[in-house]
């Protein structure tokens, strides 16, 4: 039995991440004035490197606006020395608002262009990245996101392997059978119009949801509206949390709630592959494969395991040799799952930048 969960877990991930589609290149259709809304809480030293690459565009924004969420280390400063950027100071964050929402709304209601582009600080754009971005979303409308590449660092970074793995196969972008209707999406970058923005209620209809891109998706789907994800390819990257705290609060923040709203059939698929990931733990540390038991088949199932962690974490990111030390990266995840589940489920509370966030029904399931 334990054999047969190996097998299919293992064959799972490659069914669920078996192709990530990027960013097309197309002539756009139309002329669009381009907004890009910049939520940023303590981040002047990822911001200038965002701001630099909207700089450089092929197709440059037509307004940038960054909102200052409170912060206390020269964010405003950072952002303002760049020429045309505007930067609007968030106000108190209102009574049932999580703060990344509230900036949104902010930076939108200041924004002027017909098209909005919400980008989280820690992105960075190829130089042709926003005209693929709008040509890509002109072709259907509603919600386009991207979920960044993920490119690493320092060491401790490659953590979160499993966890971008993961949230691709619950979107279902990457997948052999892909859904037939668009779920979900990728908070750092996304693009919308106004009109679809204001007809799907906008970030004050997700305002209570610590999971705001996953709610935003929910509201366009709601009001008809299309709704898809592409992977950053070489287009859209990131550098996420950079320590062994910041690993753990960020993922943890969102990861029982995701897990939550995935498709029931994906679910089970993820399922399975996290846990084939376990059983091949506990048979590498056991020092045996069930049913058979030398040494030379787990030799051969860490290599299975390890490369196919080491192909899927190309497809989202760049990680180094990590999926080598691929026990540790299953293990690291379990444990942040397990207390992510904690505090989602059963405190109904989780920590993200200095605040405590208090999740509604939505968050929670």
């Amino acid at each position: 039995m334990t054999t047969y969960l190996l097998i299919t877990g293992w064959l799972a991930g490659w069914i669920l991440l078996w192709r990530l589609p990027t960013l097309e290149r197309r002539s756009s259709g139309a002329a669009h004035r381009i907004s890009v809304v910049i939520p940023a809480r303590n981040e002047a030293d990822r911001l200038p490197l965002l701001l630099e690459s909207l700089r450089t565009q092929t197709r440059p924004p037509d307004q940038i606006v960054v909102v200052d969420d409170h912060s206390d280390d020269g964010t405003a400063a950072r952002a303002a020395a760049f020429d045309g950027v505007t930067v609007v100071a968030a106000p108190d964050v209102p009574h049932g608002w999580t703060g990344k929402s509230w900036a949104c709304e902010t930076g939108a209601a200041r924004a002027d262009g017909d098209a909005l582009v919400f980008l989280d600080a820690d992105v960075e754009l190829a130089p042709d990245a926003l005209e693929a971005l709008v040509a890509t979303w002109e072709a259907r409308g509603g919600l386009l996101s991207v979920q960044p590449h993920h490119h690493i660092v320092r060491p401790v970074e490659a953590l979160s392997l499993p966890f971008n793995v993961v949230a691709l196969m619950g979107l279902g972008v990457g997948s052999l059978l892909p859904p037939r209707h668009g779920w979900g999406a990728a908070g750092p970058c996304m693009i919308t119009s106004r009109a679809d923005y204001d007809a799907a209620g906008g970030h004050r209809a997700v305002r209570r949801a610590v999971a705001e891109d996953l709610a935003l998706a929910d509201r366009f789907a709601e009001a008809g509206l299309p709704v898809q994800v592409r992977s950053g390819g070489a287009d859209v990257r990131f550098r996420m949390y950079r320590n062994l705290h910041g690993l753990f609060e960020g993922w943890s923040k969102n990861v029982a709630t995701g897990a939550r709203r995935t498709p029931l059939l994906r679910s089970i698929g993820v399922g399975l592959w996290v846990t084939s990931l376990l059983v091949a733990v506990g048979a590498v540390f056991a020092g045996s494969v069930p049913i058979v038991a030398d040494r030379v088949d787990v030799a051969v199932l860490y290599a299975l395991v390890g490369l196919q962690l080491a192909v899927l974490g190309r497809r989202v990111g760049r990680f180094g040799l990590a999926a080598a030390a691929w026990p540790v990266l299953a293990v690291f995840f379990v444990a942040v799952f397990t207390w992510s589940a904690g505090r989602t489920f059963l405190l109904r509370q989780v920590r993200w930048s200095g605040r405590t966030l208090h999740l509604s029904g939505g968050d929670a399931g």
